[in-house]
């Protein structure tokens, strides 16, 4: 082997030193992206589960506090007829 064909080798692994490089940077950042994408992905559907909860939290409410007053107004008919024993009071309790 000769001094110039040692020589032509050595400068063309010195240029694909730098496209190795490159194509390694290019994929390890198409990989972190990839991976950021992911996480958000997961991310959203853990806001939108808390959402749902927070949704069904809110109707439970409104019905426990439908219902309270459901049970207050007949408490009170029941509480109307026993003192007073006039027939309208049990015709809200229907």
């Amino acid at each position: 082997m000769s001094i110039p064909d040692s020589m032509t080798k050595r400068v063309i692994e010195r240029a694909k030193r730098p496209r190795i490089t490159q194509r390694l940077a290019v994929l390890v950042s198409l990989t972190l992206v990839v991976l950021a994408v992911v996480a958000s992905l997961v991310l959203m559907q853990g806001i939108e589960r808390q959402i749902d909860d927070m949704t069904r939290t809110y109707e439970v409410r409104n019905q426990a506090r439908e219902l309270t007053l459901a049970l207050t107004d007949a408490e009170s008919s029941q509480l109307g007829y026993m003192l007073t024993e006039e027939r309208r009071y049990l015709e809200i309790l229907s």
